[in-house]
């Protein structure tokens, strides 16, 4: 039987999966920044930075991945006292 070449696949292709919430957060109203992340090239970790712009904190909250963005970990903190304010200007992200 014939594939349609469109559902045809290679070999060293990405796999799409279904999309992973990475915070515990349950609140339909959360308002977070644009994420950005980087990937480690030579492993394939992933870092994720983004700030709620409406919680009390506004600080950057950090989430890292080993298994590509299956599951998630809370990291580390990346900015430092009194330059705690990750959404000062939410518009642009963190």
């Amino acid at each position: 039987m014939a594939v349609p070449a469109g559902a045809q696949s290679n070999p060293g292709d990405p796999v799409v999966t279904g999309a992973v919430q990475v915070t515990t957060n349950p609140m339909p109203v959360r308002s977070h920044t644009s994420p950005s992340i980087a990937v480690n090239p030579k492993n394939g970790r992933l870092a994720l930075v983004e700030s709620d712009v409406r919680g009390d904190s506004r600080a950057c909250n950090v989430h890292v991945s080993a298994d590509g963005g299956r599951s998630w970990a809370r990291g580390g903190e990346i900015m430092t006292k009194p330059f705690t304010d990750c959404s000062f200007r939410g518009e642009y992200g963190p």
